[in-house]
């Protein structure tokens, strides 16, 4: 499927009208530090998980005691990890050659192949809230090894194990990310340091155009590894640091990171996580504005309202997602004994309003969970006499 390449604007200058979502004054943080290099940052169960291809490992960092640790060794030389909807690890490895999913203690392989040729090396993936994997297979991982599959790819493994091709002539396509609206799906190229954005629906991509070019840097620089934010702001690791855009295109900040930086994660807190090289680095995020129209960085999942609160039946959940996920409520008792559970599916990402009935249970503070891709978060409901 040959690509267009629709008229290329390179912008080197931050627009006036459009703010940055950085807080004034912040800087890069190095947190961890001594690893060959790194990539894949994910949250994970309080914690960041992230690769060091060279070494074989996925490392947790813990920010309660600031200590590293070995999460999976060996880890297939895995690049960019990801959750499914359940929080299980999703990782692209460069060693197997394949998409695995780590479920406590047990890795699956879950695509090895596109009809009947080894994939070349995976190296970032994404999750549609369907539950189908997003991801890209350049060749970085073969490491002098013959291309079974003659090309590099951008492939979708549906749920039932299904894999289909969704663009074959991007040339060392990596990062890999969609809009809030899963309308628009976006792919790094690492060589020519672009973001192609396509037009996406019904799993397939369509109408693929330059949406940014990146520059400067050193020649081993690569435009890597994506986040989105609930705004539609697009964070790229490239040459420099991190390339911040609005949805339009607008370059709103270019933050330097030491080394050369691959990847990108949200964490809680308003905190954008990064892997740059030897080190892993965190940099504080605030309230900003896009294209004039202002709101809050909305970062992972939140309860923004329970009401009403005291209820003694319905009551209502307005939830708010920064991407698109498979969303589970449950509500507790005080003796955490689990009375009411609800399985939202999948959501796009933005705010969504889900009914709990309250009705028949004892007076009393009851607790309200969500969890989607292993973040939970809790609000305190009263059930009234």
């Amino acid at each position: 499927m040959p690509l267009r390449l629709v008229a290329l604007v390179l912008v080197f200058t931050i627009a006036a009208s459009a703010q940055s979502p950085v807080a004034p004054g912040a800087e890069p943080e190095r947190i961890a530090s001594g690893f060959q290099f790194t990539e894949g940052p994910v949250w994970f169960e309080g914690t960041l998980l992230f690769s060091d291809i060279p070494a074989n490992r996925v490392y947790r960092w813990d920010p309660e005691s600031g200590q590293t640790e070995t999460f999976l060794s060996p880890s297939q030389k895995s690049n960019g990890l990801a959750l499914d909807a359940d929080g299980n690890l999703l990782l692209a490895q460069h060693a197997a050659q394949r998409v695995a999913r780590l479920d406590g203690d047990v890795e699956t392989a879950l695509a090895e192949a596109y009809e009947g040729d080894a994939f070349n090396s995976p190296n970032d993936l994404t999750l549609h809230p369907d539950g189908s994997i997003y991801f890209s297979d350049p060749t970085w991982g073969l490491e002098g090894r013959p291309s079974e599959t003659g090309f590099t790819g951008v492939y979708r493994l549906d749920p039932d194990g299904t894999v289909d091709l969704l663009a074959d002539d991007l040339h060392q396509p990596n990062g890999v990310a969609f809009s809030p609206d899963l309308a628009t799906f976006y792919v790094s190229t690492s060589d020519e340091r672009t973001v192609v954005a396509y037009d996406h629906a019904d799993g397939a991509l369509s109408n693929g155009r330059v949406f940014a070019t990146l520059t400067g840097g050193t020649p081993f620089d690569a435009a890597d590894g994506m986040e989105v934010d609930g705004q539609g702001r697009l964070y790229v690791a490239g040459p420099r640091g991190v390339w911040i855009f609005a949805p339009d295109g607008t370059v709103l900040d270019v933050v330097d990171v030491p080394d050369q930086t691959t990847n990108v994660a949200f964490g809680p807190d308003d905190t954008l996580y990064i892997t740059s090289g030897p080190g892993v680095y965190r940099l504080s995020l605030v309230a900003g504005t896009t294209a004039g129209e202002a709101g809050p960085v909305r970062l992972g999942l939140t309860i923004e309202t329970v009401a009403p609160n005291p209820s003694r039946g319905l009551t209502a959940v307005t939830i708010r997602l920064d991407r698109a996920r498979a969303v589970g409520m449950d509500v507790v008792d005080a003796l955490g004994r689990t009375v009411r559970t609800l399985d939202l599916g999948p959501l796009a990402a933005g705010e969504h309003r889900a009914e709990v009935d309250l009705g028949g249970l004892a007076p009393g503070v009851y607790t309200v969970r969500l969890e989607a891709g292993g973040q939970r978060v809790t609000r305190a409901v009263t059930v009234a006499r």
